[in-house]
């Protein structure tokens, strides 16, 4: 059934205050994360004013509203509609874990590659664009990790792949190339004036690359 455009806005409000806390917890299965950050508790601190990501979690439940309202209009059936929601939030919570932990944890990518085949291949879906989708966001990616190490972390190749699975080719290139460009222009403002050697995280615009091919589906 497709909701309302009212109810799928409150479903997306809904779906980010959820998106905020699994960015808590998710990241708590990753062997990188600090130990002393274990206890589930943290996840119910999120709203605290004092945290530094107070307005960040605030902007995910406004931003998750305003998507799933364009979701409404973007989807053509009911099912397009839930399909294109779950693959948001999934797309939602990489961002956000990565924007405050800078981790893509394999939870979240490894069974989001498994589905995004495995879908695709019972769809019925164009093998070989699913194949060139996956080829070419490894080459890409596999070749600025080994000529530029230290820029692109495993997490960033693992989230390129489930792209490449997601869109095929040749949608992926232009997800990536939003992400690219958005990201290069970001990585010029915010490290501008920072210590060598300073890292952000990747993942937000990949993902906003991903949102925008999601809901134009060119």
């Amino acid at each position: 059934m497709m909701p309302t455009l009212f109810g799928a806005v409150a479903l997306g409000m809904l779906a980010g205050v959820l998106i905020c806390f699994a960015s808590e917890i998710a990241p708590r299965v990753s062997p990188s994360f600090p130990k002393d950050a274990l206890s589930i508790r943290g996840a119910f601190r999120i709203w605290s004013r004092q945290s530094r990501w107070f307005k960040w979690h605030l902007l995910t439940i406004f931003l998750g509203g305003i998507l799933a309202g364009i979701m409404t209009a973007a989807a053509s059936t009911a099912s397009e509609f839930w399909v294109m929601a779950a693959t948001a939030g999934f797309f939602g919570l990489v961002a956000l874990t990565d924007l405050k932990y800078h981790l893509i944890p394999n939870a979240l990518t490894y069974p989001a590659l498994v589905i995004v085949i495995g879908v695709q291949v019972v769809s019925g879906a164009d093998m070989r664009t699913l194949l060139l989708g996956l080829g070419f966001t490894l080459a890409i990616f596999g070749l600025t990790a080994v000529l530029q190490p230290g820029n692109l972390g495993g997490g960033d190749i693992k989230l390129a792949l489930v792209m490449g699975g997601l869109f095929g080719f040749p949608n992926v290139l232009i997800s990536l190339l939003i992400g690219v460009g958005v990201g290069a222009v970001a990585a010029i403002l915010i490290l501008r004036g920072t210590k060598k050697g300073a890292k952000m995280a990747y993942a937000p615009y990949l993902c906003l690359g991903a949102l925008i091919v999601l809901m134009i589906r060119p």
